[in-house]
């Protein structure tokens, strides 16, 4: 990627891959004034202090700018300079599209923020490129924080100040806690605290707790968090909600074009992708992630399929099958467990997915994913060197990716369809009922989405009936009990509801009622949240009576700032009791919130989903039955 800011031509910038050092293309003003008045205060000598920083900048730059897709396998490539396969998408503020190029554009808005996107939009790959830019445009000292490796703390003791210590000290950067303390209050960092939704669930809570205590703390510093929809942001009371744009047509070319060697293959890829691809598959042509794995099965296949666990299977395939296409243009890759045939290689995998999934483990060292390994290859009876089964995943079929110490997956994404896949094949009937009511029993469900996502795909009837069947009928019982079912639908599934700002694009965000105790019946309840997701949400809906109630019956409610708490936002016991609104008009309130939640369409659905169920078990019982399968 090319661009010009400031003088300054990008495409030109070398790391230690290229030709020049970064610390000698770095001129950034923040960081010498870091050191300058450092140094006067604790009477550092600038040059002392300047290498220590200096060389955390070059060292960390030369770490982020290297990064590996699926397409690209085990070959590094740059996110910017030479190489580089980079393509900027903006995020959605206010109905309008703000440019990433450069991190002033989003921090005008607010110093704190929260980018929020779907897993493979570019979330981690947008923060990279903020820290090289910003190593560049010298206005601020870049700090990426991993928050998956707040993990490593323990619950009760999180210290946010501990993990940008720990992330800055892999790149040999130390410095005594009274001077890094004074550091942070001149108000000179852009911390990218990236992927929260990586975040343990018993941490998560905590997690969100101590960054909004630290941005509160050292207020003039910018900070901006990524994390997917799913999860609970709202101690986050002082950072706006932005959301990453999906690739359009024109970026998703771009992508296409520099995911592989500019040869005939891909030019045809980027051809039929601009006349009809990416309008039949817009789904996976907009996610980066996807369009790789798209680019991929397009190569092998020449079709591309309509739903996504076919997707992740072609996909996987195409990856599995790399080390036979040489001939084709592919890289040659050979399997150290040469006597592991590609069923028992694939069973072996999504047992280790299904496993680390439901322990919402991500990454591992090395001992750990190599123990992890063994166990799986001991349930299944595989007879393999766990350590040639390993180096198979990261080089011959690239679902395990080496960062570090640590091992992770290429993507979550994989985790969770391969752990689907375990499920589907090996759980009989019962297991799966216990595990599903168990998972859904959970507070903190949306964790295993995606994988009830993909089973839903996968073996539609199965996971209908194993899996929701229960909470259903007790659902659609309790509430054709009720005089208004939507609305008791509604209220049961929310406490409530608050929005960030108060303006005219204000976003509405709801307080999940994961825990209630009316029915003691708690699968009842988030079935509910996990059916009920973005894909029944219509955006048309006007709300603006709805901001009108916010705004009049929150308590804490200050025009221009978030609410301070969350219990501070509209209560529906509140609406209810209040004399302020007339009856009519808390009608409309509710059937607002009912047309833009989909609750009408989440209870037919499930009536449909339900009596279909009975259809077929009635069929079971007539002479010919066998003509009705």
């Amino acid at each position: 990627m090319s661009e010009e800011k400031n003088g300054k031509d990008y495409s030109s910038v070398a790391f230690e891959s290229g030709a020049k050092k970064l610390g000698e293309n770095i001129a950034n003003r923040a960081l010498d004034y870091v050191v300058d008045t450092v140094k006067k205060q604790f009477r550092f000598k600038k040059v002392e202090l300047g290498t220590v920083f200096y060389r955390y900048l070059e060292n960390a730059a030369g770490r982020y700018n290297k990064v590996r897709t699926l397409a690209t396998g085990n070959d590094p490539r740059n996110i910017i300079g030479e190489n580089d396969i980079y393509v900027k998408i903006g995020v959605g503020y206010n109905k309008q599209e703000l440019d990433t190029s450069s991190v002033e554009n989003l921090t005008a808005v607010s110093k704190n923020i929260v980018i929020i996107g779907t897993g493979g939009v570019g979330k981690s790959m947008l923060m990279r490129y903020l820290f090289l830019n910003t190593a560049y445009e010298g206005g601020l000292v870049p700090v990426l924080v991993e928050l998956r490796k707040v993990g490593l703390q323990k619950a009760g003791s999180v210290s946010v100040e501990r993990l940008i210590e720990d992330c800055m000290a892999q790149f040999d950067i130390t410095l005594p806690e009274d001077e890094f303390i004074y550091s942070l209050r001149l108000g000179k960092y852009l911390f990218l605290f990236d992927g929260f939704d990586e975040v343990k669930e018993e941490l998560a809570p905590e997690t969100a707790d101590k960054i909004q205590e630290f941005c509160s703390k050292y207020p003039n510093n910018k900070c901006i968090l990524t994390s997917r929809p799913t999860e609970d942001l709202s101690p986050l009371e002082t950072f706006t909600h932005m959301r990453l744009k999906h690739l359009s047509k024109e970026q998703a070319v771009e992508l296409a074009s520099k995911i592989w060697n500019k040869d005939e293959k891909t030019e045809e890829f980027c051809r039929q992708l601009d006349r009809e691809l990416f309008e039949k598959h817009q789904s996976f042509a907009e996610n980066p992630l996807l369009l790789s794995m798209m680019f991929l099965t397009f190569m092998r296949n020449l079709s591309i399929p309509d739903h996504l666990a076919e997707f992740y299977e072609k996909a996987y395939s195409a990856l599995y099958s790399l080390h036979d296409n040489h001939d084709k243009g592919y890289y040659r890759r050979d399997f150290r467990c040469a006597g592991l045939d590609e069923r028992s290689f694939k069973l072996l995998f999504a047992r280790f997915c299904f496993q680390t999934c439901l322990h919402e483990a991500y990454e591992f060292r090395e001992a750990e994913i190599l123990g992890l390994l063994r166990k799986c290859a001991e349930h299944l009876g595989c007879d393999i060197d766990e350590r040639d089964y390993l180096t198979d995943l990261k080089k011959a079929v690239c679902m395990i990716v080496e960062d570090g110490n640590e091992y992770k997956f290429s993507h979550r994404s994989f985790q969770s369809y391969f752990a689907a896949v375990y499920a589907s094949e090996r759980l009989s009937d019962e297991q799966q009922k216990k595990l599903f009511k168990d998972l859904l029993s959970n507070s903190a469900n949306y964790h295993y989405e995606s994988l009830f996502d993909l089973l839903d795909q996968i073996e539609h009837e199965r996971f209908t009936e194993n899996a929701l069947e229960d909470g259903l009928r007790e659902l659609q019982k309790v509430a054709d009990a009720q005089d208004e079912p939507e609305k008791f639908l509604l209220t049961q599934m929310f406490k409530g509801l608050y929005q960030t700002l108060w303006n005219e694009d204000a976003v509405i965000h709801f307080e999940i009622n994961r825990k209630n105790g009316r029915y003691n019946y708690e699968l009842l309840y988030n079935f509910m949240l996990y059916a009920s997701d973005e894909r029944y949400i219509d955006e048309d809906v006007d709300l603006t009576l709805v901001g009108i109630f916010i705004r009049e019956l929150s308590p804490e409610y200050c025009e221009g700032f978030p609410l301070k708490k969350i219990a501070e936002g509209l209560q529906f016991e509140g609406v209810d009791r209040s004399e302020k609104f007339s009856v009519e008009l808390k009608k409309e309130f509710y059937n607002a919130l009912i047309k833009y939640r989909g609750i009408t369409k989440l209870r037919a659905d499930i009536r449909g989903w339900l009596g279909e169920l009975d259809r077929k078990r009635a069929e079971l019982a007539q002479p010919d039955f066998i003509d009705s399968l």
